[in-house]
């Protein structure tokens, strides 16, 4: 079975949708959510070469909020790549704005390719903030992430949770592209666990993403049966 060592950030990871409702959402073909079952916003389709990879827009109906195209750093770049954010993979000085993600990435084992996060005021993890005593840098914060560290720690990704209205690029001036991380949007706790298994493939760990996400499934589907269960005995006629 797989270990998982973050489960409280893991149970966010499911539960947090139920907490903030579901309204506003729109949701991809889910025909062509090559291999995902739950995420609607999300939508993966991989190649020999590469990894096309699509974020529907939460607010829009029909649009498109996010293209991106994965190829490894140890492959030279096909001839023909679609439309989309070119990302070399894995990613290997990121900097993320959430300390959900960054629990995640530990249990990726990929914490070696965070290089800052933001907010680091607010993280009471205390396996994340170790990794600010590893020299993780602090990264201003998520509304406005320090620039010039950024561009010292020479980072390749910006990690961003988007919202409604946000036209920011700040970072995307400096040549460093932004993720937009619209996991929280999904309306299912199981579609919002799933895009683990895109940060798995950011981060060169795509099988050990598949495997925890596998895990998680089977738990939270035994407890999903469990409380069915229960509920349907508190209801049944004596």
């Amino acid at each position: 079975m797989q270990r998982i060592h973050s489960l409280p950030v893991l149970l966010l990871l499911l539960l947090l949708p139920l907490l903030t409702g579901c309204g506003g959402r729109t949701t991809a073909d889910p025909e062509q959510a090559a291999g995902l079952k739950y995420a609607t916003l999300l939508r993966m389709e991989q190649t020999d070469s590469f990894t096309s990879v699509t974020i529907a827009d939460p607010w829009k109906e029909g649009a498109v909020l996010a293209r991106y195209v994965l190829v490894p750093r140890t492959q030279p770049l096909p001839h023909y790549l679609p439309q989309g954010t070119l990302i070399r993979t894995p990613l290997q000085r990121a900097v993320l704005t959430t300390s959900v993600h960054a629990a995640l990435l530990l249990d990726l084992h990929a914490e070696r390719a965070i290089a800052g996060l933001t907010d680091t005021a607010y993280i009471v993890s205390p396996e994340v903030r170790q990794l600010l005593c590893q020299g993780v840098k602090s990264m201003g914060t998520a509304l406005q992430p320090d620039l010039e560290l950024m561009q010292a720690a020479r980072a390749d990704a910006l990690l961003t949770s988007p919202f409604e209205g946000d036209g920011s690029a700040r970072a995307q001036r400096l040549g460093i592209p932004q993720i937009a991380c619209a996991d929280y949007m999904e309306s299912s706790p199981l579609g919002r666990a799933e895009w683990m298994r895109f940060y798995g493939r950011l981060f060169g760990q795509a099988e050990r993403a598949d495997s925890l996400f596998a895990a998680v499934e089977q738990h939270y589907l035994a407890l999903a049966a469990q409380a069915d269960s229960l509920t349907s005995k508190r209801t049944a006629p004596t």
